[in-house]
């Protein structure tokens, strides 16, 4: 309950705070990358003292959150580019591929850190 309860919290936190940053700075490279490096902060960092208790190295999950999201974000926008040439996307359809490619590559980066940290050994103390 204690994951869920983070995961929830970290996601509405840095959801709302990441999106006042992108809009806040809307139209430059700036806003996203802030924006989604602050969400993946936010989560990571929320997350962390779960994580901290049950495994070492877990300041690798905080840098792979901000990484897997921020990255994620420009694939995403890639990924818009690819399929749509129409200025005027529908809503629907551009967050689903943003919420879907972002979603892949943050997942795909957040559990390949997740595996390298529970291979790493005790540490001792």
């Amino acid at each position: 309950t204690d994951w869920i309860l983070a995961g929830g919290t970290s996601w509405a936190v840095g959801y709302a705070l990441g999106l006042l940053l992108i809009n806040a700075l809307a139209d430059t490279f700036l806003g996203g990358f802030l924006g989604y490096g602050l969400f993946g902060l936010i989560v990571a960092i929320v997350q962390w003292p779960i994580l901290r208790s049950e495994m070492p190295n877990v300041w690798a999950w905080i840098l792979a959150n901000v990484i897997g999201w921020t990255l994620g974000f420009y694939l995403s926008q890639a990924a818009l580019d690819l399929f749509f040439s129409d200025p005027a996307i529908a809503p629907v359809a551009s967050t689903s591929v943003i919420s879907v490619v972002s979603g892949l590559v943050a997942g795909g980066i957040t559990g390949f850190a997740l595996v390298w940290i529970v291979r790493q050994p005790e540490r001792a103390g």
